[in-house]
């Protein structure tokens, strides 16, 4: 049973590895997609007309604040939202195997919503 266990954790953490390494590669893609244009051209607002502008879309409020935030010490570039969006992707990748150390079952439930 000990073996079949470092073999998965090894497994993940080169699915990991290889997730992260495509993803960062994406970062320097020169392709602007619409919905990368959306994204930094609502950021130019401030705060309040950010969420204001919200209020009407589907979009998750938490990730374009954040994202403000972010590009407000980084620099407002098509180039600082990938690494954004990037770096809370290689978050959410580390948190599978911390989370599965708390319990398996919450495990399960967080690779679900995945």
């Amino acid at each position: 049973m000990k073996c079949f266990k470092n073999r998965y954790n090894n497994l993940s953490y080169i699915i990991f590895t290889i997730l992260s390494l495509f993803s960062i590669s994406l970062i320097f893609n020169n392709n602007v997609w619409f919905d990368e244009a959306y994204t930094l051209s609502l950021i130019q607002h401030n705060y309040s007309e950010v969420i204001e502008i919200l209020k009407s879309d589907m979009h998750p409020p938490l990730y374009f604040i954040s994202l403000k935030f972010f590009c407000e010490i980084f620099g407002y570039s098509i180039l600082v939202t990938k690494i954004f969006s990037v770096l809370g992707y290689i978050a959410t990748l580390l948190a599978v195997p911390w989370l599965r150390s708390i319990s398996v079952r919450i495990h399960q439930w967080y690779i679900c919503l995945l």
